[in-house]
């Protein structure tokens, strides 16, 4: 029998997560905040915030950049109190997480 050890996989895997951005709460009722990661996340990926429901429509967008404050802050708080509760799917460019509104 054969064994087989993935530490480099694991480490690929660890390097992509880092790369995602985060969201929370989820679920959430009020509000969602998206943490950008500091590196490998380019501007032209992500000018916009898309929201989906369940059924591929486009229910909210956002811009992602901030009115220049100069905080430095790589968050960004969401108001998703308008919307129904439910199953959504974020999506800034290519990358997408599912979240709860309740």
């Amino acid at each position: 029998m054969y064994k087989f050890t993935f530490d480099i996989a694991t480490s690929v895997i660890e390097v992509a997560d880092e790369l995602q951005y985060k969201l929370f709460p989820n679920p959430a009722s009020e509000y969602i905040t998206i943490s950008k990661p500091s590196e490998g996340f380019e501007p032209s990926e992500g000018s916009d915030v898309k929201i989906f429901n369940m059924l591929g429509e486009c229910v909210m967008t956002a811009p992602t950049a901030h009115p220049s404050t100069g905080s430095g802050s790589d968050n960004l708080r969401i108001d998703i109190s308008h919307l129904p509760r439910g199953v959504y799917y974020i999506r800034i460019g290519s990358r997408s997480k599912m979240f709860v509104k309740m």
